[in-house]
This record gives structure tokens, sequence and C-alpha cells, in this order.
């Protein structure tokens, strides 16, 4: 098989396209880099509170409301529900960052070193490995684009679940302060 001789033009095009496609690839992986330390953080805020509200939010209620006649019992399990319902809204915020940041699926890398070397003991032209590396490129670019944006939507709905759990232990000093009144 005669192959032809392929023009400087478009071996230079196509590196130049090649060029840009592991500038999209390295930005991919900075951009992943980012979203996984964001999530860490807020998995870290997050146990914050929740170990703030288990502590000392929790001893305030029980010592200071449940076990005393202070106020009513009405009073009593409204206090009760909007400390439950804060701290699950913690811990299902905590297990939404987590899921968003472990390591669920693989990133993809590109280009797959055993392939290259299957192409350069087979004498491909630069030509056809360009090409080939090209398309790689591209799947594993969009591959790893689907994984960021799914971490991307884990962390907001993490971070909406994380401010109503932060609006119900809000909510629940005040109401407590407004009872003591």
């Amino acid at each position: 098989m005669i192959e032809k001789k392929v023009p400087q033009k478009t071996i230079e095009r196509d590196k130049l396209l090649l060029d840009l496609m592991i500038h999209a690839y390295d930005e991919d992986v900075a951009r992943n880099e980012l979203v996984d330390s964001k999530n860490c953080q807020m998995i870290v805020l997050t146990g914050v509170m929740l170990t703030l509200q288990a502590t000392f939010f929790t001893e305030l209620l029980v010592n200071s409301v449940l076990l005393k006649d202070v106020i009513c019992y009405d009073r009593k399990v409204i206090l009760s529900v909007l400390m439950l319902i804060s701290m699950i809204l913690y811990v299902c915020s905590l297990f939404i960052f987590i899921n968003a940041y472990a390591f669920n699926k693989k990133f993809g890398s590109s280009p797959d070193p055993e392939e290259l070397l299957d192409k350069a003991i087979d004498n491909h032209s630069i030509k056809k490995v360009q090409g080939n590396v090209l398309f790689d490129f591209n799947e594993t670019i969009s591959y790893n684009s689907s994984i960021i944006d799914d971490k991307i939507n884990k962390g907001k709905f993490g971070f909406i679940t994380l401010g109503v759990g932060g609006i119900s232990t809000l909510l629940f000093l005040l109401v407590f302060i407004l009872y003591l009144i």
C-alpha cells in the first residue's frame, strides 16, 4: 500500500488543532481540581456546622428547654422539630458533597499510551496519528466535561441543602430566644 504524501500545511494545521485540544484538556483537568477543592471545602464546612449543631445547640435545647418547665410543651416540640430538621439537612448536605467529591467515575485521559505505541509499531502516518489523537481528545474532553458538570450540579444542590439547614438553625435560635423572653 502506497501512502500519499501529506502536505506540510495539513500537518501544521493538525498540529495546531492538537495543541488547542491539549489546552482544552488541561483546562478541564484544572476545572475538575477546582470543583473537587470546592466540594472538599464544603464537606469541611458542613462537618463543622453539623458538629456545632449536634453539640452546642443540642446541649442548649436539652438542658435549657426540654428538661425544664421554662416553656410549654408545644414550644418544646417546635424547637425540637426545628433542631431535627436542621440536623437532617446538614447530614443530607454532607452526603451530597461527599457524593460529588467521591471518585464515582474515572476522569478520562488522552491519548492512550498503548494506542500510540501500537501506531508507532504499525508505522502509521503522521496525519493518521494526529487525526486519531484529535478524535480521542474530543471524546475524552466531552466525557470529562460531563463528569465535571455532574459534580457541579451535585455541589449546587448540596449548597442549597446546606443553606436551608442554616436557615433552619437560624430559625431555631430566633424561636429559642423569643420563647425565653
